[in-house]
């Protein structure tokens, strides 16, 4: 009997999950965010002010007070924290909260509130094993793009506006690239985050281009998935410079 017993407990995959440090550090993580957002809200200093107090940006603890105010019961938040991937049997991490939190209106599939709409997100993303990119997609696929409150366009003012506005842009790709390459080089099964991220560098590059006048670096011919990444990535900064340069020029 304890033998039978011990093999069951091994073939329940959300038990063994338990074991992996990864799931801990998530729910800490998790935690950790939840209780920020709880002492920004109920605190009497500003967000910008408290964010100078510690140190963090502001707009992380916008984001950490608005995750606190969407999952103020902590049947809520437990329900959040208790959601498992269908594969990895890992929670859903903190990078799926922002993206859960631009839902303000109910989504009759999944119920009749807010709160529904965020969960039945959830879930599905967990059911369905969704990257954060992907649940962001399908919430703007499913309940459309939020609306601006201004009502126009944006329309920067000048050229060098431009510029300087995707400039700034390429420096999260650049980072992100570089993320992207260090995990597939030490994971296999990394290969749907390669793809996704040459995706989305290919439109950033196209854009880009358009704003100033430079050639888009070709791979080599063979070159792996992972040489061809860096070697766009190199294309990106040295993109980067020739946008800045003029704006430096101005600036002296």
């Amino acid at each position: 009997m304890p033998k039978a017993k011990s093999k069951q407990q091994n073939s329940n995959p959300t038990a063994s999950a338990k074991a992996d440090p990864k799931v801990q550090q998530i729910l800490d993580t998790l935690q950790d965010h939840w209780d920020m957002g709880r002492k920004i809200s109920d605190g009497n200093l500003s967000v910008k002010k408290f964010a100078i107090k510690i140190g963090i940006n502001e707009r992380t603890l916008r984001t950490r007070r608005a995750f606190y105010l969407a999952y103020k019961s902590k049947s809520e938040f437990q329900r959040f924290r208790d959601l498992r991937f269908n594969e990895s049997k890992r929670p859903l991490d903190s990078s799926y909260i922002k993206y859960l939190l631009t839902i303000k209106t109910p989504f009759t599939k999944f119920g009749k509130t807010v709160e529904d709409a965020r969960n039945g997100f959830a879930e599905h993303a967990a059911k369905n094993d969704l990257s954060p990119a992907q649940l962001h997609d399908l919430i703007k696929r499913e309940c459309g793009r939020p609306k601006s409150s201004h009502g126009k366009k944006y329309r920067p003012r000048d050229k060098a506006t431009a510029i300087e506005g995707v400039v700034r842009e390429a420096v999260k790709w650049i980072k992100r690239c570089d993320a992207a390459i260090e995990l597939v080089q030490s994971d296999e099964e990394a290969d749907k985050t390669l793809l996704s991220l040459l995706e989305h560098f290919s439109q950033w590059t196209s854009n880009a281009v358009k704003l100033f006048p430079v050639s888009k670096v070709k791979a080599k011919k063979g070159a792996s998935p992972e040489e061809s990444m860096k070697e766009s990535l190199d294309g990106i900064l040295v993109l980067q410079s020739k946008c800045l340069a003029p704006l430096n020029v101005k600036k002296v």
